[in-house]
């Protein structure tokens, strides 16, 4: 990601953040229309600790620019998800669930440079998580 992608996607972060919509719900809606599955996962529980979609993706964000901070984030996900029961094959799903509740929530600002910035940010934090699981997942057998 360059330099001008990572302030895209947190000044947008930050304007999602203020946004009147409902954006964990959008997310999660989104997410199990996809894969309803993954309704056993993330389920009503999970959903009423906090605000699980900006607690999970804020840190990140703030981070996007910092590999040196990313990679312990994104790995801290990778061990919560995992024990929560997320597969490799969920992530892609996830993303398009993010990338579409983004276009709901800041539908004014996603232009395509602002889209594509998400879709590189989520690339990268995606596969830092997966790796981080594959990780996880050595160092525990």
């Amino acid at each position: 990601m360059t330099e001008e992608q990572v302030l895209i996607v947190q000044e947008s972060y930050g304007r999602l953040v203020t946004s009147r919509c409902n954006v964990s719900d959008c997310f999660f809606e989104r997410l199990f229309k996809i894969v309803p599955e993954l309704k056993g996962v993330f389920g009503e529980e999970f959903r009423k600790i906090g605000n699980p979609f900006f607690d999970c993706l804020g840190p990140v964000i703030s981070d996007l620019g910092k590999p040196e901070k990313l990679t312990p984030a994104t790995q801290n996900l990778a061990k919560q998800h995992e024990k929560m029961g997320v597969r490799q094959k969920d992530y892609p799903y996830i993303g398009e669930a993010l990338i579409w509740t983004l276009k709901r929530c800041i539908d004014e600002d996603m232009s395509e440079d602002v889209e594509a910035a998400w879709a590189d940010a989520y690339l990268l934090i995606a596969s830092s998580i997966i790796n981080g699981s594959t990780l996880a997942l050595e160092t525990s057998a």
